[in-house]
């Protein structure tokens, strides 16, 4: 039943320091696709088709985008690679994606236009103002470094991080990071 299970949520989220040109940021969350032989291609572009019709500013993928085979890599990537956002589209790796094939997977998405935050993280700019979106790679296969993705951001800026693990949470809130969003529970 999980497969076919695509909730929609809305939710306001009140960041204290964000900048005046930010407010209003909408941004669509995608986690734990999981293409495999239980999820067909066509699942995921129904997917992708109603969350590019929330119009994001900025789409955050969260991982665990296939399962079972390096057979599903490319189809799924070339699905997610349909999402549009204007201040662009953003990933991380799971679990799954790293059991696969972490690397292809990664490449596959770069090859669709997909950002893919790897223990770094990125400036997010609107007028004269900014936010630091970083991502760290999968805690669950000790790849995660959450100390190098927040190196070139600062306590001052507004960071958003994305992390396929939730349990990541406690560390995240002591460097400061503003909102975390996360996969991995379904």
């Amino acid at each position: 039943i999980e497969p076919h299970q695509i909730e929609i949520t809305h939710q306001t989220i009140a960041i204290e320091k964000l900048p005046a040109e930010f407010r209003g940021l909408r941004i669509v969350q995608l986690s734990d696709v999981h293409h495999s032989p239980f999820l067909d291609e066509e699942r995921i572009n129904e997917a992708v088709r109603m969350a590019n019709d929330l119009c994001p500013d900025l789409v955050a993928l969260t991982g665990d985008y296939i399962s079972h085979s390096r057979d599903y890599i490319t189809p799924c990537a070339r699905a997610l690679g349909r999402l549009r956002a204007s201040q662009g589209v953003f990933a991380v790796l799971g679990n799954h994606d790293h059991w696969t094939d972490g690397a292809l997977m990664r490449d596959a998405l770069a090859d669709q236009g997909i950002r893919v935050l790897c223990n770094e993280s990125t400036r997010i700019e609107r007028g004269s103002s900014h936010i630091r979106l970083a991502g760290v790679d999968d805690l669950m296969v000790k790849r995660d470094d959450l100390r190098q993705a927040l190196e070139e951001t600062n306590w001052g800026e507004t960071r958003i991080l994305l992390s396929h693990n939730p349990a990541i949470i406690r560390e995240a809130a002591r460097a400061g990071v503003d909102l975390v969003l996360s996969g991995h529970t379904h």
